[in-house]
C-alpha cells in the first residue's frame, strides 16, 4: 500500500469507478471527480499527491485544470489519460508539467503500474523532505550546542577570573581555545575534516561514521585514497596546495566506505591556519539520497520521452487504419450505383457485339461499319475504365504528404458521378449550385472526396428517416452550394431531414459516436472527416433544427497556383 493521496478526475462513471476499485487495493485515500471543476475544487480541499485526469471532459477540460492547479502548485504530480493520438495533447501536457500518460482503453496493469512508479517517487520525495528537515534541525542543534558552548566558556573564564590571578595568561588560552572550536564548530553542519600538507589531521565523529572507519584509520593518510570517483587526484592536489587555495570552494565525490558501499559527498572548503600552519577545513554533507533521486528522474525522464514517441505513433497508425475503414465503408454504400454506372456501358457493348455477329451472319459486314461501331465500343470501355480507376484511386492508402493544389468543383463533380444514380433510384433530389470561377485549394483530393461522400451519406440517411415518419408527401432535397470570400472557399451541404438534437450536436465529431444501429455506422465517418478538414488548415462547422434541416459548412483555405488567377 502506497500511503498518499489521489484524486481520479474522469466523466465517465463507469471508468471512475473501475480505476477507484482497481487502484484502491494499492492506494488507501481515493478521492474522485465527474469533470475539470469539480477536481479544481477537490484539490483545492484535500492537496492530493497525484492526480489522475482525463483530458476532454464537461464544464471544465482536463488540461484547464491542470493550469489552474500549477497556479496554486507547480510540484504537484500528474498523469493524464486520452482517447487522442494528436501530439498537441501531450505536447501542451508536458509544458504542464505532466509526469505521466495514459493512452485509453487502458489496461489495469498500465494504470497500477504507472500510479506504483509515482507513488513511489512521491514517497521517495517526502523521504527526501524528512532528511533534509533532520539535516536542517541537526544545525539549529549545533548552532545551539556552540551558543552554549561558548557561554559556558565565558562563564567559565568568569570564574577562573576570580580564582586564578595569573589573568592574563587564563585570558590568552581561552582565547586560543574558543578561536579553534569555533573555527570547526561554526561553520560545521555534517563531517569535519582539517588537512595539512594533503594529509587529514582531523576528523570529527559524524565522517567517522560518513566513512565507516576509527579515526586511526583516516587520520596521516591522503584523502584520495578515500575517494572512488574520477576526480581523486584532482581533489588531493587541491588540498596540497596550503596557503595557495580559495575560501568557499566546494566539490562533489563519491567514497567508499569501509563495508563497500559507496557515497555521494559534497565538501565545503575553507582555508585556516591551525597550529601556525595553513590548512583546509572541509565539511561534508552527504548528497547521496538526492544523487540518487537526480539519477532515477533522469532515467524516468528518458522512459517518457521513449514512451511518448511510441504512443504517438501508434496513434498515428491506428488514425490511418481508421481512415482506410471508413473508406471501404463509403466504398460499400456506392456498390449499388458503381453497379449501375458500370452496367450501362457494358449494356452498350453487349449490344454492339450483337450487331456485328448479326451483320456477319448475313455477310452484310463492312469495314466503315466495323470501325464505327469499334470507336462506339471503345468509348464505352473507357467510360468504364474511368470509373474503375477513379474508385481504386479513391480507396488506395492516401498519405499525408500526397497533397496538391486542386479545383474544389471537380471534386464534388466527382463525387456526384459516384452516388447520383443511387440518389435518383431512392428519390433524392440531390442538388449541386456550381460558382462560375474556379475554386482551387492545397490538399489531398481523393480525402476530400471521402469527406463530400461522408456528408452525403449522412444527409441521405437523415432524408431517408424523415421521409419514414412523415405522414404527408415529403421531397427528400440535398443542396450542395459552393462560394468563397477572396480569402476562403465554403462548401455548404444542406438537407431537409430530421436535423440533430441539440444535445448531442457537440458531440457529433467524437470517434465512434454514431446515433446508427451497429450495422449502419460505426461514428467514424464525421471524426475523420473532421481530422481531413483540420489537416488541410482548414474548419467545419454544423447547424441543425431537428425536425427541419442540417447545414454543414467547410471552410478551406483559398489557395492558386503561381502566375494563376480564380
Amino acid at each position: 500500500m502506497f500511503d498518499i493521496k489521489l484524486l481520479i478526475v474522469e466523466d465517465d462513471s463507469i471508468i471512475r469507478n473501475i480505476f477507484e476499485r482497481a487502484l484502491s487495493k494499492y492506494v488507501p485515500n481515493i478521492y474522485t471527480a465527474k469533470n475539470g471543476e469539480e477536481g479544481l475544487n477537490k484539490y483545492l480541499e484535500i492537496k492530493p499527491d497525484l492526480i489522475l485526469t482525463d483530458i476532454k471532459m464537461p464544464i471544465m477540460n482536463g488540461l484547464d485544470m491542470i493550469n489552474e492547479i500549477r497556479e496554486y502548485d507547480t510540484g504537484v504530480r500528474i498523469i493524464i489519460m486520452s482517447a487522442y493520438g494528436e501530439s498537441r495533447y501531450f505536447l501542451n501536457a508536458i509544458e504542464s508539467g505532466v509526469k505521466g500518460f495514459l493512452t485509453k482503453p487502458i489496461k489495469n496493469s498500465d494504470l497500477i503500474k504507472t500510479v506504483s512508479d509515482q507513488a513511489n517517487d512521491i514517497l521517495l520525495e517526502k523521504k527526501l523532505k524528512e532528511e533534509e528537515d533532520k539535516r536542517k534541525q541537526a544545525e539549529k542543534e549545533l548552532i545551539d550546542i556552540n551558543i552554549t558552548l561558548e557561554n559556558r566558556v565565558k562563564q567559565r573564564t568568569i570564574d577562573l577570573e576570580k580564582q586564578i590571578s595569573e589573568r592574563k595568561k587564563v585570558e590568552l588560552m581561552l582565547r586560543e581555545s574558543e578561536e579553534k572550536y569555533r573555527q570547526i564548530y561554526e561553520n560545521a553542519t555534517d563531517g569535519i575534516l582539517l588537512i595539512q600538507k594533503g594529509i587529514i589531521v582531523l576528523i570529527n565523529p559524524t565522517m567517522v561514521d560518513l566513512l565507516e572507519r576509527l579515526p586511526r584509520e583516516v587520520i596521516g593518510k591522503p584523502l584520495k585514497e578515500f575517494i572512488s570517483s574520477d576526480n581523486a587526484d584532482q581533489v588531493q592536489s587541491y588540498f596540497e596546495k596550503d596557503g595557495q587555495i580559495s575560501s568557499d570552494t566546494s566539490f562533489e565525490i563519491v567514497i567508499t566506505t569501509k563495508s563497500k558501499s559507496k557515497k555521494w559527498l559534497e565538501l565545503k572548503i575553507n582555508t585556516i591556519n591551525w597550529d601556525e600552519e595553513p590548512g583546509s577545513l572541509v565539511f561534508a554533507s552527504n548528497i547521496t539520497l538526492r544523487k540518487l533521486a537526480q539519477l532515477n528522474l533522469t532515467e524516468l525522464n528518458k522512459n517518457l520521452k521513449k514512451r511518448v514517441e511510441i504512443e504517438v505513433e501508434k496513434a498515428k497508425s491506428q488514425q490511418q487504419l481508421l481512415l482506410q475503414k471508413s473508406k471501404l465503408e463509403s466504398l460499400g454504400e456506392l456498390s449499388a450505383g458503381l453497379a449501375h454506372e458500370i452496367n450501362q456501358p457494358m449494356g452498350g457493348i453487349s449490344m454492339g457485339l450483337e450487331n456485328i455477329m448479326y451483320k456477319i451472319s448475313n455477310k452484310e459486314l463492312t469495314s466503315d461499319y466495323v470501325e464505327s461501331k469499334i470507336k462506339f465500343l471503345f468509348k464505352d470501355i473507357e467510360r468504364i475504365r474511368k470509373i474503375i480507376e477513379h474508385v481504386r484511386t479513391f480507396s488506395r492508402d492516401q498519405q499525408k504528404t500526397d497533397q496538391d493544389i486542386f479545383d474544389i468543383i471537380s471534386v464534388i463533380n466527382n463525387t456526384i458521378s459516384l452516388i447520383n444514380r443511387q440518389y435518383t433510384n431512392h428519390q433524392v433530389d440531390l442538388q449541386f449550385d456550381k460558382p462560375n470561377i474556379k475554386l482551387t485549394t492545397l490538399g489531398n483530393p481523393f480525402k476530400l472526396e471521402q469527406v463530400i461522400l461522408n456528408l452525403l451519406s449522412n444527409a441521405k440517411s437523415a432524408v431517408d428517416k424523415r421521409a419514414t415518419q412523415n405522414d404527408k408527401p415529403f421531397t427528400k432535397q440535398i443542396k450542395i452550394n459552393c462560394n468563397t470570400d477572396d480569402n476562403f472557399i465554403f462548401i455548404k451541404v444542406k438537407d431537409n431531414g430530421i436535423g440533430i438534437p441539440k444535445e448531442i450536436i457537440d458531440r457529433i465529431f467524437d470517434p465512434f459516436f454514431t446515433t446508427k444501429d451497429e450495422e449502419s455506422g460505426t461514428g467514424l465517418g464525421l471524426s475523420i472527416s473532421y481530422g481531413i478538414i483540420n489537416e488541410m488548415k482548414g474548419s467545419i462547422e454544423v447547424m441543425s433544427i431537428p425536425k427541419e434541416h442540417t447545414e454543414i459548412t467547410i471552410k478551406l483555405p483559398l489557395i492558386t497556383r503561381p502566375n494563376e488567377e480564380t
